[in-house]
């Protein structure tokens, strides 16, 4: 009968303990899709998308370390149309492939011989993958991204 009341007593504080994380969590408390950072960039839940160009540009434009730290690793997809297709020698990946999604750049880099043979200068395409950076530069405002899919 002690032991039962001990395990009783143990589960109950463990419980209680589960509770207080998941209170003092943004994002399991919802508050993670409506609350800002302290420099004012709105918290994404999960993914970046190309309809949040404007905002990653204006966070770029306002301070670049900041930006690339805060969107550094999101998950990010978008359509466009392919404008470069090429051999990345120097770089990590082996191809670069520039998609033009609206407005804007995204700079894909990737080792998939198979996928870039798939793809051609002109066409639209889908790319998802993991933000690298995000910068302006001489195309614009722009996201590169690293473990990409097309």
């Amino acid at each position: 009968m002690k032991k039962i009341a001990k395990f009783s007593m143990i589960a109950a504080v463990l419980l209680g303990l589960g509770g207080c994380v998941t209170a003092i969590d943004p994002a399991q408390n919802g508050g993670g899709n409506r609350s800002t950072s302290g420099g004012g960039f709105p918290i994404m839940g999960g993914g970046v998308t190309a309809k949040d160009f404007p905002q990653i540009c204006q966070a770029v434009k306002e301070n670049p370390i900041k930006a690339r730290d805060f969107y550094q690793n999101k998950h990010f997809s978008a359509s466009g149309e392919v404008t470069i297709i090429d051999n990345a020698p120097g770089i990590m990946h082996k191809y670069h492939v520039a998609i033009k999604s609206g407005n804007f750049y995204v700079h894909a880099r990737t080792d998939d011989t198979f996928a870039v043979k798939n793809l051609a200068v002109g066409r639209m395409t889908n790319v998802s993958g993991l933000i690298d950076s995000v910068r302006t530069g001489y195309d614009g405002c722009s996201v590169s991204l690293r473990n990409v899919s097309f």
